[in-house]
């Protein structure tokens, strides 16, 4: 089998024009110079799969149910919304949130699911990654042994993705909670929320705002930390070369010190950042400072695209510098552990295709990823073009489910 393409992009952020990708047995056998229309495909971009760096697959199903504002009162709606629906729910939503990922390209995601289905639903379809549980609870005599009992149920299980731990954040999970995580050992991955929202800053650095006020009104003790919420985290022992840390948009130069010292990911969500109304991280202080990053969607409730090229035409627009487009691009081609996805020969063909039939214009690697966005992909695994249809049965059940929310 032969597939031409008019841009291969590779894993380093660099690109080729006008290649021939020969494929047999499932992998890359040649890349070399297009020489004339004789391959079964002609495609204007060619990827390596993608990295998703942060997902709640779980929430597909409420695509579009809130709008855009201020954070304080979104994660408060969102609280209130998760207390509606039974677990027939969560379980087709996050199936629906999987295969969509798959859709777009990705491979792999670090996915964290309150409801405790994603990590099946992960190894079922083939997405890789890691499935973190999430916790979360203000109080110590009835949240933390609800906790501890999701923690143990989950470390028990037999299920063969990879399992993590996700405290939620640091406005909505005690300090014993985090305690009893950190408590269970540093082999475990861990993801953390933190510093995403000016509300959350506040909180963190100057013990006031709607945060501090909702403690207040609840009688619950709950100091500020009065540091950034990274710095928090790091005296508890919960920050390490196994944390992924997810938005840090009010970081300054000595938080992002202390992530380079601990050998901390950061997972940046560039359109949830937007729809929240909260600053993008500081991409070119991360670069700088060689932070290892990866990039996300968040979840539907936050962001209308899981398009891996939306989330770069985003942040490449942030920056003038070529050089942090190519990190960039690393960046969500990048799985949290293990190698990049990459097009090389002796491989297996893995990859995305864009714009099928069609030329882009030539340019900058931005000025491709733009051209990309708004391109659904095909997705190619071992040289075999995918699907990722969902059975008829779940198409019913998901329609209903639809149809149940829309009387709602």
């Amino acid at each position: 089998m032969q597939l031409n393409a008019g841009v291969v992009i590779f894993a380093d952020g660099s690109m080729a024009h006008d290649v021939t990708i020969t494929i047999k047995d499932g992998l890359i056998l040649d890349i070399g110079p297009y020489r004339g229309p004789n391959g079964n495909a002609s495609y204007a971009v060619v990827t390596p799969t993608f990295h998703n760096g942060h997902s709640h697959c779980e929430y597909e199903l409420l695509s579009g149910a809130l709008e855009s504002t201020s954070f304080f009162p979104w994660v408060r709606d969102v609280v209130r919304i998760k207390q509606r629906f039974p677990k027939s729910f969560w379980m087709y939503s996050t199936l629906l949130g999987v295969t969509n990922l798959l859709r777009a390209g990705y491979a792999s995601t670090a996915d964290c699911s309150d409801s405790g289905f994603a990590s099946a639903a992960m190894t079922a379809f083939g997405l890789s990654g890691t499935s973190y549980r999430e916790i979360n609870g203000l109080s110590v005599e009835h949240d933390l042994p609800r906790c501890q009992y999701n923690l143990d149920s989950m470390l028990e299980s037999n299920i063969g993705n990879n399992l993590g731990i996700a405290p939620h954040a640091i406005y909505s999970t005690c300090k014993a909670i985090l305690q009893d995580v950190q408590g269970r050992g540093v082999s475990l991955p861990i993801c953390i929320h933190v510093d995403e929202s000016p509300e959350e800053d506040r909180f963190c650095r100057f013990a006031d705002g709607p945060f501090a006020e909702m403690y207040d009104r609840r009688g619950i003790d709950h100091p500020s930390p009065l540091s950034s919420a990274v710095k928090y985290f790091e005296s508890l022992g919960l920050v390490s070369a196994n944390t992924l840390l997810v938005h840090g948009c009010n970081w300054d130069i000595d938080d992002v010190a202390v992530v380079k010292r601990c050998n901390a990911t950061l997972a940046i969500c560039p359109e949830s950042n937007h729809f929240l109304q909260c600053k993008l991280p500081p991409v070119e202080l991360l670069y700088n400072n060689a932070i290892r990053t990866v990039i996300g969607t968040d979840s539907a409730l936050s962001c209308a695209s899981m398009s891996p090229m939306h989330q770069l035409r985003l942040l490449m627009e942030s920056s003038a510098d070529v050089d942090i487009d190519r990190w960039l691009f690393q960046s969500q081609v990048t799985p949290d552990c293990g190698e990049p996805y990459d097009i090389k020969v002796g491989k297996t063909a893995d990859f995305c295709t864009f714009g099928r039939g069609l030329t882009f214009r030539r340019g900058e690697l931005r000025e491709i990823v733009a051209q990309c966005d708004g391109f659904p992909p095909d997705v190619f695994r071992a040289g075999k073009q995918q699907d990722f249809q969902l059975d008829q049965s779940l198409k019913s059940a998901l329609t209903n489910i639809v149809k149940e929310l829309a009387q709602a």
